[in-house]
């Protein structure tokens, strides 16, 4: 029996894509018309998970304007989304390749900050879509705001429901799990 995979994405963004002839300071830089996409890190494994021909459930915060074309982005794309809502605006980030030599400039919002009432609230999201023999994605950066061992503490969720969860993640999050050896086993439990 196949694992119904779930992908959370605390942090998600509306990525564009553009190329310029030419990247060089203080000019207008003409661009190519952008490739709009949606991304985070578990919105982009369940994307993956679809393209090679299986299904997974994107868990997403979102919020405003940005959020709605997020989901439209998804939807088209045929990826299962279960929404839920994150504080304020969710985030753009844009990339630039200069044509002339292929190098890459990558600018990455940081996203809206979370307070103490938004976990609950994606915890309470988060077990409303996991069951038994789940495997829970935890992928992408943390907003500002959440607690550096938000991975622990989704992991007690998940184990209460028999899931298991993989946690790929980095800065302050990823120090806690290496610190914290009981954390990274609880998270890294199967």
């Amino acid at each position: 029996m196949k694992s119904h995979i779930l992908t959370i994405t605390l942090n998600p963004t509306v990525d564009f894509c553009t190329t310029a002839p030419e990247i060089e300071p203080g000019a207008k830089l003409r661009c190519s018309e952008p490739q709009i996409d949606p991304g985070g890190g578990g919105i982009n494994v369940a994307r993956a998970v679809k393209l090679l021909g299986g299904q997974a459930t994107a868990l997403v915060a979102i919020g405003g304007a940005t959020g709605a074309h997020l989901l439209q982005l998804l939807a088209l794309e045929g990826v299962p989304t279960v929404a839920f809502q994150g504080p304020g605006e969710t985030r753009q980030s844009m990339s630039v390749i200069n044509q002339t030599n292929s190098d890459q400039f990558r600018f990455v919002m940081p996203g809206p900050v979370w307070t103490d009432a938004d976990v609950p609230r994606a915890l309470n999201s988060v077990d409303q879509a996991t069951g038994e023999d789940t495997l829970v994605v935890l992928s992408g950066s943390q907003p500002p705001g959440v607690a550096k061992d938000f991975p622990s503490i989704l992991a007690e969720h998940v184990g209460d429901r028999h899931a298991r969860l993989i946690v790929d993640t980095s800065g302050p999050a990823l120090f806690h799990l290496v610190e914290e050896p009981r954390a990274a086993l609880h998270v890294l439990r199967m």
